[in-house]
């Protein structure tokens, strides 16, 4: 699965693709000590597998390269379109897991409508989980939207959420509260079953 598939959740609104999204209010954590930097991280990212798509990481100056930038770029072969979409990131290690905490930045995306800009005029957060192995590769795994609600629905994970619209879906629980489902190894492993892996470029 590509990444720009796993990421299409940030974007949905942005693109006629029709998929299931699940976003945050809260940010997975709060605190600053739990902010990484990781000098892997940054660089070009490619496919493993489509080899159009490239990701350009870097950190935001003024955040002790905490805060990280990542530019999105998508070039269609048939059109010659490029399509580029630019979020914004903190690193955060829970336990022994990796997670990016994106969110659009609006303001450097000038493409997006009035219309499309009113999905993300509260906060919405989209956590994806790393794991850095090889060098100069990177796994990225997505929430699983069907798995993730169909714990809540059911009472295995303690999550509350609301349905904004049809497939796009709200976790309304604080950072703690998020931590702490993550860190049930068990359901971690169901909730994050989309995975890409990105090789390193540049």
């Amino acid at each position: 699965m590509k990444f720009l598939s796993l990421i299409i959740a940030v974007f949905v609104a942005i693109t006629a693709t029709s998929c299931k999204v699940v976003g945050t209010l809260y940010p997975l954590s709060q605190n600053s000590r739990d902010f990484v930097f990781k000098k892997e991280l940054i660089g070009k990212w490619q496919e493993s597998i489509e080899q159009s798509v490239h990701y350009l990481i870097d950190t935001i100056s003024g955040r002790e390269g905490k805060l990280y930038s990542i530019t999105c770029i998508e070039k269609s072969n048939e059109t010659n379109i490029t399509d580029t979409t630019i979020l914004s990131a903190f690193l955060i290690k829970v336990n022994d897991w990796y997670y990016l905490d994106c969110s659009l930045e609006i303001g450097s995306n000038p493409f997006l409508n009035k219309k499309k800009i009113n999905d993300f005029l509260h906060p919405r957060h989209f956590i994806f989980r790393l794991a850095f192995g090889e060098k100069d590769k990177l796994e990225v795994a997505s929430l699983d939207t069907d798995e993730l609600i169909r714990l809540i629905d059911e009472k295995k994970i303690s999550l509350h959420y609301a349905n904004l619209k049809k497939d796009d879906y709200l976790i309304l629980d604080k950072s703690e509260i998020l931590q702490k489902t993550l860190s049930e190894t068990k359901k971690n492993y169901l909730m994050f079953k989309n995975k890409s892996i990105l090789k390193k470029i540049l």
